[in-house]
């Protein structure tokens, strides 16, 4: 199963530190099912109209950075965290990016006046993410992969259970995807956290969620960790980016 979870090696001190960074090197090649294209959605407060869905690709961390993720990430399913900010797939290198802390990510504080803290928000969402950890059958099309990005922007904007209604609104006429949504955010609710949030985070540029195992038993088939034949394509793949890159703006 594709995921966007890595079992790392990192302290626990580490983990848990909130005002630490890191820097990364962010990489979507695609959706990550189908063409979500296909999953268009609107959504009030904040306003936006566009594809719902993950992404796929790959993370180069930097080396000895302070959140201890090590090396690089492949086979990395992600979603948006920050509605109002946007990339454009493919992405290529997406350079300047610092993992954050979901505790340490500023524009999770009292978003859109809904009261909560960054840690807050970190908590629940790591319990819809660890919910959809535990059976790969929760999200494996286009249309769940568009609920879940809803379901992950209701905990981040709201305070309900519900993308109909509060603070956040999916406005889509016959919203296909709320039921499901509203499934995932319902079942999730008093799940237990087997997962630390974290933000993949750049200035003028779309946000990304990142989690990591807390140290709870997660099913052995969610966690990312690729074989060493993986890891050198994807080595391969961003040197090759990055490179065609540096030939463009010579």
């Amino acid at each position: 199963m594709k995921s966007f979870v890595i079992r790392a090696t990192a302290a626990a001190a580490l983990a848990g530190a909130s005002m630490l960074s890191q820097a990364a090197v962010v990489n979507f090649n695609g959706w990550a099912w189908g063409n979500n294209w296909n999953t268009v959605v609107s959504v009030s407060n904040p306003g936006h109209t566009g594809a719902a869905g993950a992404f796929k690709g790959g993370v180069l961390f930097a080396p000895g950075g302070e959140q201890g993720f090590s090396g690089i990430m492949g086979n990395f399913i992600s979603y948006c965290v920050e509605i109002t900010e946007s990339f454009h797939l493919p992405s290529g290198n997406m350079t300047g990016y610092n993992v954050l802390t979901g505790a340490g990510y500023s524009e999770w504080n009292n978003t859109n006046g809904s009261g909560k803290t960054a840690a807050d928000t970190a908590i629940r969402l790591g319990q819809l993410l660890s919910y959809v950890a535990s059976d790969s059958a929760l999200v494996a099309s286009d249309a769940q992969s568009a609920s879940m990005q809803l379901a992950i922007w209701n905990v981040i904007y709201d305070t309900d259970n519900t993308v109909t209604g509060g603070l956040f609104k999916e406005t889509s006429v016959g919203g296909a995807y709320d039921a499901y949504a509203d499934t995932l955010l319902a079942d999730s609710r008093s799940w237990t956290q087997m997962l630390d949030v974290y933000v993949l985070q750049k200035a003028g540029s779309q946000d990304f969620v990142l989690t990591r195992d807390s140290g709870h038993l997660v099913p052995h088939d969610f966690l990312n960790v690729p074989e060493p034949a993986s890891l050198a394509l994807v080595a391969l793949a961003l040197g090759a980016a990055g490179a065609a890159s540096r030939r463009r703006r010579g």
